[in-house]
């Protein structure tokens, strides 16, 4: 809430909003507290092809993006969306940010029309985190100092367990 990502293709309705004071931010936080940028543990390139095959497969409509690259640490999608009811128009932005340690990913999502999205715009980018979350579950990138393990002639070692005799077939 500090340092949102900020719309560029957005219309200026949008892209002009002011930012959300410290009492509504409060209650914000109060209201979805799930919804805080996430860390991922893998180059921001891996993570931003994930991010664009969810962005696809939601049908959103990319109007700008960034990929990050050695030269540029900080990447975005930015795409228009559907509200679930009525299908009011709705941009979203989602930025990559390479860290020390991985990459970091936040979300903005903005209603064009009405004053309240009646938690519609929490609900998208809970959502789509979610898909995200799942979507990197278990991804490991190579070490680059990765060995394979040397056996080891090692008495200690428990045995492994016997092999389970097949069950009796019937007849019948």
């Amino acid at each position: 809430m500090i340092d949102p990502p900020l719309f560029t293709a957005a219309p200026d309705s949008v892209v002009m909003r002011p930012l959300p004071g410290e009492g509504i931010q409060a209650a914000q936080l109060a209201a979805y507290p799930a919804i805080v940028p996430r860390h991922y543990p893998l180059a921001p390139a891996r993570v931003y092809q994930a991010i664009d095959g969810l962005v696809a497969a939601r049908g959103w409509t990319v109007t700008d993006e960034r990929a990050p690259d050695a030269d540029n640490e900080v990447g975005w999608i930015e795409a228009g969306a559907k509200t679930f009811l009525l299908a009011l128009p709705v941009d979203v932005v989602i930025r990559v940010i390479a860290d020390g340690s991985g990459t970091l990913v936040d979300m903005r999502s903005a209603v064009r029309i009405g004053a309240h999205d009646l938690g519609d715009d929490a609900a998208r980018i809970g959502d789509f985190f979610a898909d995200l979350d799942t979507s990197l579950q278990g991804v490991a990138e190579p070490d680059d100092d990765a060995r394979p393990a040397e056996p080891q002639d090692d008495d200690t070692a428990a045995p492994l367990p016997p092999i389970p005799e097949p069950a009796p077939v019937s007849r019948r």
